[in-house]
C-alpha cells in the first residue's frame, strides 16, 4: 500500500499565503502523472487547512493502516519556523503545530520521503507574497499506454521498496533562518523549481529513449532537489537555501520514464 498526504495551511486571514493553493495544484498534477508515480485517486489524501498531528496519527496508525502502508510521501505547503529549542516546526492548519521529530515518529515503521515547503526562520511564523496573477501550470495530462502507465508504476514502487524500512529522506524550501520566498505566478519557489526540475528530467529522458540510446529510468529525488536548490538559491542571491537530508543509500524516486 501507498500512500500520498498533501497537506496545505494558508494561513487563513491575516497570514494569508495565496501561493500554497498553486503548489497544491501543482504537485497533484505531477504526482498524477505516470512519470511522477502514476498516483491514483484513492492513494492520495488531501488536507487543505485542517490536518493536526492527532489527524495524521490517525491517518497512518489507525487500527487499518498501521503495518500496512509500504511508504508515504508526505509534502507539506504553509507557514513554518524555527523554534528557540532549534526544532522545526510547521503549522499544518491554523493552530495546530507539530514538529519534524514527531512526525518522523509517525512513519518510522515504513518509508518515507517528506517535501516541505515552508519557512525556516527562526520563531518566525508571518511570512508569505501576494500573489495576484493565474497560476502558472507545468504539467497537463497526457495520453499514454495502460502499459506504459504500468510500468512507471512497477519501476516506482520497486525503487521505494529497495529502502529500508524506517527510511526518511526531506527537501526542505530553505535552511535554518531563511524565510522561503513565493513568486508572482507559481507559487513557492522552491515548490516550482523542484517541479520544473522534474519536468525537464522526464523531457531529457524521453528525448534520450528516443534516440535509441541507453538511459537510467529513476531520477531520485536528492539528485532533482539538488537542480532546485542551486536554481532557488541563484535566484534569491543566497537568501533562500533549499536544503536536502536524507542518508546515503536513502534514495527515493523521484521521476521515473521506462
Amino acid at each position: 500500500m501507498r500512500r500520498l498526504i498533501i497537506i496545505t495551511n494558508n494561513g487563513g486571514e491575516g497570514n494569508y499565503l495565496p501561493g500554497v493553493a498553486i503548489d497544491k495544484q501543482n504537485y497533484l498534477d505531477f504526482f498524477r502523472q505516470p512519470e511522477g508515480g502514476g498516483w491514483q485517486a484513492g492513494e492520495i489524501q488531501r488536507y487543505a487547512n485542517t490536518c493536526s498531528l492527532a489527524v495524521l496519527r490517525a491517518y497512518l496508525l489507525g487500527p487499518r493502516k498501521k503495518g500496512t502502508i509500504d511508504y508515504v510521501v508526505i509534502v507539506f505547503c504553509g507557514h513554518g519556523y524555527t523554534n528557540r529549542y532549534g526544532q522545526l516546526m510547521f503549522e499544518l492548519s491554523p493552530g495546530n503545530e507539530a514538529s519534524l521529530e514527531q512526525i518522523k515518529s509517525l512513519v518510522s515503521m515504513t518509508r518515507c520521503l517528506m517535501i516541505a515547503d515552508s519557512c525556516s526562520s527562526v520563531v518566525l511564523l508571518e511570512q508569505g507574497g501576494v500573489l495576484t496573477k493565474p497560476r502558472e501550470r507545468l504539467f497537463s495530462r497526457s495520453q499514454v499506454s495502460a502499459k506504459y502507465a504500468a510500468e512507471c508504476r512497477r519501476i516506482y514502487d520497486e525503487k521505494f521498496m529497495a529502502m529500508a524500512v524506517g527510511s526518511f529522506c526531506i527537501g526542505k524550501a530553505a535552511t535554518t533562518g531563511q524565510a522561503a520566498n513565493e513568486t508572482d505566478t507559481a507559487g513557492g519557489r522552491y515548490s516550482y523549481e523542484l517541479l520544473l526540475a522534474a519536468r525537464n528530467a522526464i523531457q531529457q529522458k524521453k528525448e534520450i529513449r528516443r534516440s535509441g540510446s541507453g538511459q537510467e529510468p529513476v531520477s531520485c529525488f536528492p539528485f532533482i532537489h539538488s537542480i532546485a536548490r542551486d536554481a532557488v538559491s541563484r535566484k534569491t542571491k543566497g537568501e533562500q537555501t533549499p536544503e536536502c537530508q536524507t542518508s546515503r543509500g536513502n534514495q527515493p524516486p523521484f521521476v521515473v520514464v521506462p
